[in-house]
């Protein structure tokens, strides 16, 4: 049976041999020549002809991997994947959605302080580095790290997960958060429609997008991949099912003549609500899981998730620490 090597290790172990390679290479440029010119010359190298001699060489050696495209390239990617192992701590959330739901949307919204280009992503990862405000009192930040799948097809969510996730056996994930919003954007009324013409399109807009877009995207056997791509972990500290839009559904309250918007919208999500709840119970973390209304658009309950969210994983951390003063 062939000995499979994963994408995290494969990418240590192509970055030691460089290092290494690197290492011997100026070894063998300003030590090996010079000793193996001595050996068979009566007269050593002078300094100045082994600084030459030393330089051209690691020169022609560093010139070489950067000109290689394929190997330069590979090693970037191997670079990134270890660096986005160990980096110092930080709060990772994976946002899973369809598209056009507000998932960027929302990142943006969550803290619009700063990006780094650093964390490794993928053609169907998406990854952000954020400095997170710890709660709205607060003035302490912390670092953030967010995965948006972007994925065309909901196949390719455990393909390729970049080192954000970490490796499998020893995943990273604090926050899981599955998005979906009831409305692609507000139904246009033409003119002249009656109120219960256009209250029927409404209505049959939602429960289009819901039935058609949302329940086929996420599905039990979606939100068992997302979970496994988390881990299983105890390092997961939260599990949020979003409902986006919620200033969409705000602006329709009356036309729809709803008394309670939470209420309508845990109804019309009740079975993905259960679904996701379900898995939470088997994993035995049904004490992670909460429904959220949010308007990425607007913030409404943005900051209230985020607080929360925080607030979790400081706990989370706090307990992280204890057992590790506890192990020393």
């Amino acid at each position: 049976m062939p000995l499979v090597i994963g994408k995290f290790w494969r990418s240590v172990i192509l970055v030691t041999v460089v290092i290494v390679g690197a290492i011997g290479l100026v070894w063998a440029a300003f030590i090996g020549v010079p000793e193996v010119y001595a050996a068979h010359n009566t007269q050593p190298m002078s300094d100045a002809s082994k600084l030459f001699s030393g330089t051209l060489l690691s020169a022609a050696g560093f010139l070489f991997v950067m000109l290689f495209d394929p190997l330069k390239v590979r090693l970037g990617e191997a670079v990134k994947d270890v660096v986005g192992i160990v980096a110092l701590p930080a709060c990772r959330v994976f946002i899973y959605g369809h598209n056009q739901t507000g998932k960027t949307t929302l990142i943006r919204r969550l803290v619009a302080l700063r990006q780094d280009g650093n964390e490794p992503s993928t053609k169907i990862f998406s990854v952000y580095e954020m400095i997170a405000p710890l709660n709205l009192e607060s003035n302490r930040t912390i670092r953030m790290l967010i995965a948006d799948y972007r994925g065309e097809s909901n196949e390719e969510v455990l393909v390729d997960p970049p080192a954000f996730f970490a490796y499998p056996g020893h995943r990273h994930i604090n926050v899981l958060i599955f998005m979906v919003d009831m409305l692609k954007e507000k139904p246009v009324r033409p003119d002249g429609m009656d109120l219960n013409d256009y209250t029927n399109k409404v209505l049959s807009a939602i429960e289009n997008r819901i039935e058609d877009e949302m329940e086929r995207y996420i599905t039990p056997y979606e939100i068992k991949k997302a979970f496994k791509v988390c881990g299983f972990s105890d390092k997961l500290c939260a599990v949020r099912f979003v409902i986006n839009k919620i200033d969409t559904l705000r602006e329709l309250q009356s036309v729809l003549q709803i008394n309670d918007i939470d209420a309508f919208a845990h109804d019309k999500f009740d079975r993905l609500i259960n679904e996701v709840r379900n898995q939470c119970e088997k994993l035995k973390i049904q004490d992670k899981f909460a429904v959220k209304l949010i308007s990425a658009r607007t913030r409404e309950g943005v900051d209230e998730l985020i607080t929360e969210v925080m607030d979790l994983y400081q706990r989370y951390r706090r307990i992280e620490d204890n057992h590790a003063r506890q192990r020393s």
